[in-house]
């Protein structure tokens, strides 16, 4: 489920674990497209993007409320 979704795990993490394409999430969220996908996702919290919005993404993704 998304709510599993922490700061600490990477976006390759969550795009293996969800089986959403890197590319898309990457464009989904707004993180540049360059980001490595070791990346944790709390290294890029900041102004417009936090851990919820991933989870927000993966939820709309899935088809999940």
């Amino acid at each position: 489920a998304p709510d599993q979704i922490r700061g600490w795990m990477t976006f390759e993490q969550v795009s293996n674990r969800f089986n959403i394409p890197l590319e898309e999430l990457y464009e989904k969220t707004g993180i540049p497209k360059d980001t490595p996908p070791g990346t944790p996702i709390r290294d890029m919290e900041g102004e417009n993007f936090d851990t919820e919005l991933v989870r927000e993404v993966v939820a709309e993704k899935l088809g999940v409320h």
